[in-house]
């Protein structure tokens, strides 16, 4: 069983696209009450979690409650996904991916590319790059606004009525060969 733990920042992308890829079995949340709407969101799009509720800042707390929810989990492949939250809860989680032998990955998502970095500690506990994966188009334009905004919260409304409504009418839409676009 592949268990996917996750961090959870202000950010839904970093916690997004990687279970979509990566295709867990289970996936555990690690939130704040600060973003645990975020969290609603993510779970809205990659579906339903385990989550774990924590201090964004204390450390010993974190690594008790993740040891607690991994402690039936021995033969599970763990992934620490630790590109959100906050510094503190990166370590924490880092511990116990340490401890466990746990694959710890990270997404870069600053180009235009999303870059899936994957680690693991070798003998001398140092962690070394296993991989890089450029992740291909893995969500769409709604599950991204309702990973952003909120399943619901958003319409679709067509070009504004504001000032820059005449550009968006400007600028060409993009169509697929074989297809009319609508005038």
């Amino acid at each position: 069983m592949k268990t996917l733990i996750q961090l959870i920042g202000a950010q839904p992308l970093p916690n997004l696209l990687p279970p979509l890829y990566i295709k867990p079995d289970q996936t555990i949340l690690v939130c704040t009450p600060q973003t645990d709407q975020v969290r609603r969101r993510i779970e809205s799009v990659i579906g339903q979690c385990r989550s774990i509720c924590c201090d964004a800042y204390d450390i010993a707390s974190l690594v008790k409650a993740l040891d607690e929810e991994l402690a039936d989990q021995q033969k599970s492949e763990l992934i620490f996904n630790l590109t959100g939250g906050t510094k503190a809860m990166v370590l924490a989680a880092n511990q116990v991916a340490l401890k466990r032998g746990a694959q710890v990955v990270y997404l870069e998502s600053e180009r235009t590319q999303n870059v899936l970095y994957e680690y693991r500690y070798d003998d001398q506990q140092t962690l070394q790059l296993q991989g890089k994966t450029e992740l291909p188009t893995l969500i769409n334009i709604e599950q991204f606004f309702d990973a952003h905004i909120g399943k619901g919260q958003w319409e679709e409304a067509g070009p504004s009525k504001d000032v820059g409504g005449d550009f968006e009418q400007a600028v060409p839409m993009r169509y697929k060969p074989g297809c009319r676009r609508q005038r």
